[in-house]
């Protein structure tokens, strides 16, 4: 409900609303894939059933085949994917999934310390980083670390 993923797509693939919805949307584009039955207006391309923010998966992936790298900014810059390593990061999430009231505090605390995507100078300094080997945190269990 912060919009921070939405706001960060470079296509517009996610949803600006302020509530999830039933309704999955129709797509900004017309695929041109023959595996559909042309005589469909609109193919659905999303499992209705569940109440979520919708993206146009169709824009979207159409974007990450053309790009070599693919895209994932939506992930990169969303809040929630920060390090687990503090207490306060689990009392966020939990605060959040119940009263979002606060996705607005957040997203600009998420900003303030400069969780998301980077640009220029600081993406170099990403290669600068103590990172756990092995994707291992060997900080966990060590008073006054992390």
């Amino acid at each position: 409900t912060c919009r921070k993923c939405a706001e960060i797509c470079p296509q517009g693939a996610l949803s600006m609303d302020n509530e999830p919805t039933w309704d999955p949307p129709k797509s900004k584009i017309s695929p041109k894939l023959t595996a559909l039955d042309p005589s469909m207006d609109d193919p659905e391309f999303h499992q209705r059933g569940k109440k979520v923010f919708w993206k146009d998966e169709i824009l979207c992936q159409q974007f990450v085949g053309t790009n070599p790298f693919g895209c994932i900014q939506c992930q990169g810059g969303c809040t929630f994917n920060v390090n687990s390593g503090a207490m306060v990061h689990e009392l966020l999430h939990t605060t959040l999934s119940v009263t979002p009231l606060f996705n607005g505090i957040f997203w600009q605390l998420g900003n303030t310390f400069g969780y998301g995507l980077r640009e220029g100078e600081d993406m170099n300094n990403f290669w600068k980083t103590e990172l756990p080997a092995w994707g291992y945190d060997s900080s966990l269990g060590v008073h006054g670390t992390y």
